[in-house]
């Protein structure tokens, strides 16, 4: 009688548990990031409300507005005062459908605690953006999430299928 003795290193048996470690906290990441930023998207457009419906109104000033062909980059410029005379300076995003010129007017609203916290009337706040982009992000890893499992059980079955038809000849 003979036996067989196999020896494992101690680091080979760590490096497959620690990649499926690794590759579960990304996972996790992707599927929570999502939701997260959807949540502090809400959390700020709450903030952008209630802002906007305690606010201090004042009249401000497009003075610069930044074009480009990324969403994400078209901002401008307001300058404002506050009732003290103190000047501020906002930097608010615009959409295509409302593009600002400078010299426009526009209706500023700030915190009297915080002056230099304030929104531009009519214009999205970045709340909004937030949860748009949470809303992206999960459903693009939802979708993802649903076609890896799909394959990764096709996979295991066809490995089956393959395994028993092996063994039946």
């Amino acid at each position: 009688m003979s036996l067989n003795w196999t020896v494992t290193s101690h680091a080979e048996n760590k490096k497959p548990r620690r990649s499926r470690v690794l590759s579960t906290l990304f996972i996790v990441l992707i599927f929570v990031a999502g939701p997260a930023l959807i949540g502090i998207g809400s959390v700020v457009t709450a903030a952008e409300d209630e802002l906007a419906r305690t606010g201090t109104h004042v009249e401000g000033t497009v003075s610069d507005v930044r074009d480009s062909n990324k969403a994400s980059r078209q901002r401008f410029r307001v300058d404002y005062l506050d009732n003290d005379g103190s000047s501020h300076v906002a930097w608010v995003s615009w959409s295509t459908k409302t593009k600002p010129v400078v010299g426009q007017n526009v209706t500023v609203i700030y915190s009297d605690s915080r002056p230099g916290s304030a929104i531009v009337e009519g214009y999205d706040g970045e709340g909004i953006s937030l949860t748009g982009v949470g809303v992206v992000l999960t459903v693009v890893f939802a979708v993802l999430g649903i076609v890896l499992v799909t394959s990764r059980h096709r996979g295991k079955a066809q490995r089956r299928s393959a395994a028993a038809a092996g063994e039946g000849t």
